[in-house]
């Protein structure tokens, strides 16, 4: 008895680990639509998040751990977001 409670254990376990969502790193530039330039200062934030976003450096350039699936959101002053 205590040998198929320990299989179901961990089959269990194993089946809760491949179903947790993935983390991945994201990473990118943002330019202007109309002259191809980087933008910086731009907010990059993870879709109905109000923490744990990012901004863009001086080229425009930007890197964020999000997880699997995630839609980004990214907007600035003076652009559409």
């Amino acid at each position: 008895m205590k040998k198929k409670f320990y299989l179901l254990l961990v089959l269990f376990a194993s089946f809760i680990g491949s179903v947790k969502a993935q983390n991945i790193k994201v990473t990118g530039t943002v330019t202007d639509e109309t002259t191809g330039r980087p933008v910086e200062s731009v907010s990059v934030v993870v879709k109905g998040k109000t923490k744990g976003g990012t901004t863009t450096d001086a080229k425009g350039s930007f890197s964020l751990n999000v997880i699997s699936g995630a839609t980004l959101v990214v907007s600035s002053v003076g652009y559409t977001s």
